[in-house]
């Protein structure tokens, strides 16, 4: 059995039926109380009971919120930010009231208790509370059109569910375009149902894509270690923590991918990482950089060093067929050749010969 008391009202509820009668009976007889019966409203949130789940919502709320800021006839929005938009401190910006942005904000943290589908969004605009402007206010705006479009989303609990505790966690890099932080996101699970979950920027700068996965990580930890805590002193004494077995060969692949592209953003000024700063892949990044200034001395002379030091660093392996290693000679031999640089024959010839293996 489990009972919550917020200032003077009190829920409660039990998976035993007798237990829930004698406690309001206990109650009625130490306080003078009144019961109002099954639980179907508190605090802004409407419950609807079924014999297989529950489900949470603040429909109601919601509605009345879209009506305080006179947004209920305005047009409806299917996602409460615009995919690929970066908020910025915007300084050159026209200001708006600060109160006003501040109070929209308020509301729409209340109604992430049951939303999770807008904690980050409303996160993000709550960062320029302190001097806001038109570009703000615009994509505060949209995050409450779109609520006006979900106005009856919540969550459902099931009874059909697990004893196993599981998080999920996953986060940007270097994602705010003011200080280069990242935000972390998280969501957890007791078995089939959605409990808990956050969406936070992160308190210091990581200098590489496995660092910030990292943060992340351990924050999702924390989390999930509290809440094991936590429902060990409600009794559940049979949670069940969920294995996770790491694959060896993406944890070297991924490691690799970050190794690239910290050696790519360490060469480039801030224009360039400007352009390449929300990308995670490698490969990605240098295809952009590669497009923007493709036969540009700077990317050319690049190229032609990195075939230069694979040059130099091929070797002929024991069992290795002659064609195969000469193949591979002749690709960077064309490839230099067709950046307008040929390595003369004496230096392939005598490349050949001290790649050789004594067992040739």
């Amino acid at each position: 059995m489990v009972a919550q008391v917020y200032v003077d009202d009190i829920i409660f509820g039990s998976t035993k039926d007798e237990l829930a009668h004698g406690f309001s009976k206990l109650m009625q007889v130490e306080f003078e109380m009144s019961m109002i019966g099954k639980l179907t409203h508190f605090l802004g949130l409407q419950i609807r009971q079924q014999d297989s789940s529950i489900f949470l919502s603040q429909s109601k709320y919601a509605k009345n919120l879209v009506k305080k800021f006179g947004l209920e006839s305005t047009s409806s929005v299917r996602t409460p930010m615009r995919p690929n938009v970066k908020l910025t401190v915007d300084v050159l910006g026209k200001s708006v009231d600060p109160s006003l942005y501040r109070s929209m904000i308020g509301s729409l943290l209340y109604l992430t208790t049951s939303r999770p589908d807008i904690s980050y969004s409303v996160g993000v605009c709550a960062r320029y509370q302190a001097n806001p402007k038109e570009s703000h206010m615009t994509a505060l705006k949209r995050i409450i059109k779109y609520v006006k479009t979900t106005a009856e989303f919540g969550v459902w609990y099931s009874k059909d569910t697990n004893d196993v505790l599981a998080g999920y966690s996953d986060t940007d890099w270097a994602g705010n375009a003011d200080d280069r932080k990242s935000t972390s996101g998280g969501c957890f699970y007791v078995g089939n149902n959605l409990v808990s979950w956050m969406s936070k920027k992160q308190n210091s700068i990581s200098l590489s894509t496995a660092e910030v996965e990292y943060i992340a990580a351990s924050n999702c930890c924390t989390q999930l270690l509290w809440m094991q805590k936590l429902l060990h002193d409600y009794g559940w004494t049979k949670l069940e923590a969920e294995k996770s077995t790491w694959d060896k060969a993406a944890l070297a692949a991924a490691n690799a991918n970050s190794k690239a592209l910290n050696a790519i953003f360490d060469g480039m000024s801030p224009d360039e990482f400007h352009m390449i700063s929300h990308v995670t892949v490698a490969k990605e990044a240098w295809k952009i950089l590669e497009t923007t200034y493709e036969g540009t001395k700077k990317v050319k002379d690049t190229k032609l060093q990195m075939l230069t030091t694979k040059f130099e660093e091929l070797k002929m392996g024991d069992d290795e067929p002659f064609d195969s290693f000469y193949g591979k000679l002749n690709e960077i031999v064309i490839a230099k050749l067709n950046l307008d640089e040929k390595i003369e024959d004496t230096k392939v010839v005598r490349k050949i010969l001290r790649s050789l293996p004594e067992s040739f």
